[in-house]
């Protein structure tokens, strides 16, 4: 993340996580970076696997048009794709990536942010959960923007 604060809560949660469930062999790296410039901090071919909740856009009210909705899905596909372009140099081959693609509600309809298919281009493979199920949805009643979880693997 390229928020400090953020990447410190990250930190906490984690450390709750290693000694709550004997993780004594748990080895992590947190970086307080923009996605464009990950090749500064970390050396290709070198990573065994990346998890991040990226940038969801900007907050939503509920009024927006689906235009106005599909736009911000155009815009968040391409910054996604960008971040795949600087996972692909980071990971080693079979690395893998835990990304959330968030879809927008618009009435009755969720707008998709599009971009698995360009990461797919860019050499990774989604890896299944829970069956055929490609990507897990978390939504709470009264939000207007969906988490998709993926699951990805470098070629």
């Amino acid at each position: 993340d390229k928020s400090q604060k953020a990447v410190d809560d990250t930190k906490k949660n984690l450390e709750w996580l290693k000694e709550n469930f004997q993780l004594s062999k748990f080895n992590y790296q947190l970086y307080a970076t923009d996605i464009r410039t990950l090749s500064h901090s970390v050396k290709n071919n070198t990573v065994g696997a990346i998890v991040t909740e990226p940038y969801l856009g900007r907050p939503l009210h509920g009024k927006e048009t689906k235009e106005v909705l599909q736009k911000e899905a155009r815009e968040l596909g391409d910054l996604y794709t960008n971040a795949f372009r600087s996972f692909h140099k980071a990971l080693k081959p079979g690395g893998r990536a835990v990304f959330v693609i968030p879809s927008f509600q618009a009435s009755h309809d969720w707008i998709d942010v599009p971009c698995v298919e360009a990461i797919k281009n860019i050499g990774f493979a989604p890896m299944p959960f829970l069956g055929n199920h490609l990507s897990l949805r978390y939504h709470r009643p009264g939000q207007f923007v969906g988490r998709n979880i993926w699951r990805f693997v470098r070629s």
